[in-house]
């Protein structure tokens, strides 16, 4: 408990008072801080608007995190608040993590070298160092805290007779369901079970049971089980991106050249993201790491450790020397591009570490530990005192790691999400400069994925993005540009996106405004002939309105059309055909999105329809969730190879009477007075079906768990 509450302590100090973080938002790059709960309640469904064209949501196995985070902002918690308190998160958490898992598999008796070991592994150069980058501040790491309780669990069950270890072992596997949000973090997890076993079991600390081996490996998957099958159907169209050695948009190994370190600065535990090499404290990690190998009595232990400990070090080198040869090679290798971010491997480093002090501190006397124990705190001394806060908020290359969005795109927040609901706010102009997908604006020193998206209830569509983000099809605003377009042909362009809003950047890199001017003179010369409304000006943005002459909702191409939309990933519809018509969803293609037909006595309830300009009309009144869609499969398909992809990037469905009448009863259809066919209908993303199924599956296992331990413990003491 002492140490427990030191820990607590300094992380508490760490944080709040060395590294108090100035109010913002931590993101940059790939990754940003969730910031509002509609953004954390998209967590839960199968489909989720990170693009304005939507895609699967792999973030759904981390909904529990995202259920704290939720609690906190309720009760008026700010970003930075919660930033500081990921920290403290991040460190305790991995401290209970190692020590709870170390007494699940080492014993009671050997508490002192396990709370050893959970000092090192919640306070290194390696954990310190990801707080100065945004990724840890999501979701996205939480493998780090995961990781020891997870593989320790599962090594006991193979060392152990213990019937309570097996039976708890599923609530564990729930416990680690964060592990699968990242395929590569799942491949890592497996990766340190398999590492641990094979130091373990040759050197006959664990013997070699089969069986069990097997249990522990496969459990975790049957246990993820629904989840993996959304992410396979929803994934299956485009393994071969994930499997694409030239990741990125470039030649991967360039991309892995410039992202390889020395050795010296691995040996640090040093992420390679962030250079302490004039920190001399550092240098005494390898200093006591030969004391431990010198003092303790396990020796083949211990040189089996470093021996992991050193190969992974040379994986880690990734393309440098001196194994540059073999890796360039490695890393050719289909799905290897998994790994193409340094930290995801680096990570089985202090775990490794750690369990060479276990085994080494049983030979420690009481003043050693404490000497140890405090130059684990004082090493990382760099990294901490001060350096997180300074780290994230300097400006590097224009460039900050603490977002503070301007005002100004707060204040257009009622106009925006007002109106229609079934219609996107698109980005303008193509300005990429660093990296697809991101942007740069310079006035607020922000690079990175386009975070203002979370402040707007509509989808966001940005022109710095693939119109369809995963078969990368088109750059359309790009063209647009560079093809020399006429202002006419703008407004196609804006319908097929579902456009209503448009925020045209004047805060871009300059490099990307001489390129965008042409398109900024379309834009007012379609205000001049009222095609667009120009709403505001300031000196972030232009926000232009589309006239309601020009909106096409999301769902359209039909006939006397009505929605309702339920979830991202649920669209309830009503329209009518005549001989041959076409529906449209616009949002990525995805095989998984599914055109199911109701009963017409089964009519949309709504209470309030909003019209659009075409004659379509919306419900005002949709709610977000619906679990009876886990039966929506139980109405019929309209599966007549008619699906595809339109428009570069959306769905399509072509709908003939003919085909209506062939293939579904009298039930599924009627005629309008003017002579048209009625259809009632689902567009659905069926993974969403196995997302609430893993709700359930997993309430069952908890819930048998339960049951199972109390009879047992009745009958224990009835004995």
């Amino acid at each position: 408990m002492i140490f427990l509450f030191g820990v607590t302590l300094f992380a508490f100090i760490l944080s709040f008072v060395f590294n108090p973080i100035s109010d913002g938002i931590v993101s940059g790059g790939d990754f940003y801080q969730i910031q509002y709960e509609k953004n954390i309640l998209e967590s839960l469904f199968a489909w989720r608007n990170y693009v304005g064209q939507g895609g699967f949501n792999t973030i759904f196995p981390a909904w529990p995190y995202f259920t704290i985070v939720r609690w906190f902002i309720e009760r008026g918690f700010s970003n930075n608040q919660i930033a500081n308190g990921t920290i403290v998160f991040y460190i305790v958490g991995s401290y209970l993590s190692f020590y709870i898992g170390g007494l699940w598999l080492f014993g009671r008796e050997k508490r002192r070298q396990i709370e050893l070991s959970a000092l090192f592994y919640a306070c290194n150069n390696f954990l310190m160092n990801l707080f100065h980058y945004s990724w840890i501040y999501t979701h996205h790491f939480l493998i780090y805290i995961i990781l020891p309780f997870f593989v320790f669990s599962g090594v006991s069950l193979v060392r152990d007779d213990g019937k309570w270890k097996r039976l708890l072992y599923p609530i564990v596997c729930i416990l680690s369901f964060p592990l699968v949000n990242n395929v590569a973090f799942l491949i890592v997890f497996y990766l340190n079970l398999t590492i641990v076993l094979l130091v373990l079991v040759p050197l006959k600390e664990i013997k070699l049971r089969i069986g069990r081996i097997a249990y522990i490996y496969v459990l975790p998957l049957i246990v993820y089980l629904p989840y993996l099958v959304s992410f396979v159907l929803a994934n299956t169209a485009f393994v071969g991106k994930i499997g694409n050695t030239n990741a990125l948009g470039g030649d991967v190994i360039n991309f892995i050249r410039n992202t390889s370190t020395h050795p010296y600065y691995l040996l640090q535990l040093s992420s390679t993201f962030y250079d302490l090499k004039n920190s001399w404290l550092t240098g005494l990690y390898m200093v006591i790491l030969a004391y431990f190998i010198w003092k303790g009595k396990h020796r083949k232990i211990l040189w089996t450790l470093t021996s992991v400990f050193v190969i992974l070090i040379l994986l880690n080198v990734r393309v440098g020397y001196p194994v540059h040869l073999l890796n360039t090679l490695l890393y050719t290798l289909p799905f290897m591009t998994l790994f193409r971010s340094p930290d995801k491997l680096l990570l089985s480093l202090p775990l490794i570490y750690a369990l060479i002090i276990y085994y080494s501190a049983g030979r420690l006397s009481r003043l050693q530990k404490y000497i140890i124990a405090l130059l684990i705190v004082v090493i990382p001394v760099k990294a901490y005192a001060g350096n997180i806060k300074q780290s994230l908020e300097t400006v590097r290359n224009n460039s900050s790691y603490l977002a503070r969005i301007p005002y100004e795109y707060y204040d257009i927040r009622s106009q925006v999400n007002s109106g229609y609901q079934n219609t996107t706010i698109i980005s303008l102009p193509y300005s990429v400069v660093n990296s697809l997908n991101w942007s740069n604006y310079t006035k607020w020193n922000y690079i990175g994925q386009d975070i203002l998206y979370m402040l707007y209830d509509k989808y966001y569509i940005t022109a710095n993005s693939y119109d369809h983000p995963f078969y990368e099809t088109k750059l359309s605003f790009k063209d647009y540009v560079s093809d020399r377009k006429q202002p006419g042909d703008l407004i196609p362009l804006i319908r097929k996106y579902g456009g209503q809003y448009i925020i045209y950047h004047r805060d871009i890199h300059p490099d990307s405004e001489k390129d965008n001017i042409r398109m900024l003179t379309d834009l007012e010369m379609l205000v001049v002939n009222g095609d667009f409304q120009l709403v505001t000006k300031n000196d972030y943005f232009y926000l232009f309105e589309v006239s309601p002459k020009n909106i096409s909702p999301i769902v359209s191409g039909v006939y006397n059309l009505k929605i309702r939309k339920l979830n991202p990933a649920h669209y309830s519809i009503s329209f009518d055909i005549n001989h041959e018509d076409e529906l449209i969803l616009r949002q990525s293609f995805n095989p998984e999105w599914k055109l199911y037909l109701r009963r017409t006595s089964d009519p949309i309830i709504c209470q309030t329809w909003f019209p659009y300009a075409d004659g379509s009309k919306e419900c005002r009144d949709g709610q977000k969730f619906e679990f009876a869609e886990m039966l929506t499969s139980v109405n019929p398909e309209y599966t007549q190879g008619v699906h595809r992809l339109v428009d570069d990037y959306a769905n399509s469905w072509i709908l003939t009477e003919e085909t209506v009448r062939k293939n579904f009863n009298q039930a599924y259809f009627s005629t309008t007075p003017e002579g048209q066919m009625h259809l009632e209908a689902d567009l659905y993303f069926r993974p969403q079906s196995f997302f609430y199924l893993t709700y359930l599956y997993h309430g069952v296992i908890i819930i048998t768990v339960i049951i199972i331990s109390g009879v047992r413990y009745v009958k224990s003491k009835r004995q």
